[in-house]
């Protein structure tokens, strides 16, 4: 899958000598980058990042395979399980911009295998939890312990990859999460199934005991691999960190002015950008921790059968995520292709409700709305990136995830709570359909950001 992911980025996303023909580029001066030197960058980075960000989307959601066993043995009611799914991202949004800010400290070598670290170590521990207030602290942790880490690496990639090519690179680097959706739904399952009481520990423990070592793993070869910025690179030579220090600072150098890094929070394109991106994530996680739940709800699904249904949802966002992200940057188009794809999403929310009859109908639907959800991701983060740059972007990029991420929180709680008062996971759904909706008129009505501050 990942060589898969780099022949597109080799064939599609850093060969596009001839798109940036357009009037724009050439009255800005830009020149475009050597296609070899994007195709060494991104063979030397997105593997690391890619391989952290899967495991970093396995170990958030590996609790909805979990649920069933670790509820009937720890007591745990749906909407007290969506609230504890929920809690990891009020957590994190409470410690990301502290994070982000110490990753500018310590660089992000240093700083995202700290957090991978943390992660993994708290993962495991969430097998020995006992009752539901175990749950709450330990989720708790553990989005204390993640907070940063994605922020940090779209900051990481802002300073890797010029404006016209981090679309491509984020939508690379976001096929980990339907990766590893479809990587996490057949392995929980066959843990569930195969390690119930072996060495007296129960399926679910096993889930989380060998679900969070790899990250631990993957800490060691991400403080070994990956360079902080260009400069840090001993495997650039001196002409290339020169050209793509002069491809990245025509992007800074592009009508932008100076501002400090709390201006933010009187541009109106910020507010936009961070409500847009919490109804994405609020759709998105509503799906992700409850679609195991929802198919069951329509009869007796075997456990290994759930885990090869659950890929479907994955599979769809992984081939239309860099369709639309490579269409976006060919065309150098954000609003109206994210707007559209919101709206597939909202579509696809309505023909679940209206097929709910027919688990297969239920399921392609879902699987069509997460596809749209999903895919609009890289695109939203490819306009924050243009519209901020300077030494405290990190910190912007982290408090607009921060915002976002109470769409993260809410999702999971607001349909726990839903089943539990109306028996159903059918009826909340439709106020995700609602929230995207405003989403997509937040972004397609709010106009296309400029490059207007560079923060100091």
């Amino acid at each position: 899958m990942l060589d898969c992911c780099c022949k597109l980025m080799r064939r599609g996303y850093m060969q596009r000598v001839r798109v940036w023909r357009r009037p724009l580029h050439a009255k800005r001066g830009q020149t475009m980058s050597d296609p070899a030197l994007m195709r060494k960058i991104g063979w030397r980075l997105l593997p690391l990042l890619f391989a952290g960000y899967t495991l970093s989307i396995i170990d958030r959601v590996n609790i909805s395979f979990a649920r069933e066993p670790m509820s009937a043995d720890i007591g745990l009611s749906a909407a007290a399980f969506g609230f504890g799914a929920g809690l990891f991202f009020l957590v994190y949004c409470a410690f990301e911009v502290p994070s982000n800010a110490l990753l500018v400290r310590f660089g992000a070598r240093v700083w995202l295998a700290r957090i991978m670290v943390t992660w993994g170590l708290l993962t495991m521990v969430m097998a020995w939890v006992q009752t539901p207030l175990h749950f709450y602290a330990m989720r708790a942790l553990l989005g204390a312990a993640e907070a940063g880490f994605y922020p940090g690496v779209v900051y990481l990639l802002s300073a890797w990859f010029p404006d016209r090519h981090r679309a491509a690179a984020l939508s690379l680097l976001m096929l980990g999460g339907p990766v590893a959706g479809i990587i996490v739904g057949p392995l929980s399952m066959h843990i569930l199934l195969h390690l119930d009481g072996v060495m007296g520990f129960k399926g679910w423990q096993w889930l989380f005991l060998l679900q969070g070592a790899p990250a631990v793993v993957m800490a060691g070869v991400l403080y070994r691999w990956l360079a902080d910025s260009p400069q840090h690179a001993s495997w650039l030579d001196r002409h290339e960190r020169d050209a793509l220090q002069r491809s990245l600072g025509q992007d800074s150098a592009c009508e932008r002015g100076e501002g400090r890094f709390w201006d933010v929070l009187s541009d109106l394109h910020f507010w936009r950008l961070a409500l847009a991106l919490a109804t994405v994530y609020l759709g998105v996680y509503s799906v992700m921790f409850w679609l195991p739940a929802l198919l069951q709800q329509k009869g007796a699904v075997g456990m290994q059968a759930l885990g090869w249904m659950t890929i479907a949802p994955y599979v769809a966002s992984l081939l239309l995520m860099p369709l639309l992200a490579f269409s976006s940057d060919r065309l150098d188009e954000r609003r109206w292709h994210i707007g559209a794809a919101l709206l597939l999403a909202v579509g696809g929310i309505l023909a679940a409700l209206w097929l709910a009859r027919d688990g297969v109908g239920l399921l392609l639907g879902l699987s069509v709305a997460y596809a749209g959800i999903t895919s609009t991701i890289p695109l939203i983060w490819s306009m924050v990136g243009k519209r901020y740059q300077g030494s405290q972007s990190a910190l912007t990029i982290a408090l607009i995830n921060t915002i976002a991420s109470l769409g993260s929180f809410a999702g999971p709680w607001l349909l726990g709570i839903g089943q539990q008062l109306t028996g159903s996971l059918l009826t909340p759904m439709c106020a995700v359909a609602v929230s995207l909706g405003v989403g997509a008129l937040l972004i397609v009505k709010g106009g296309e950001p400029t490059p207007e501050l560079s923060l100091r």
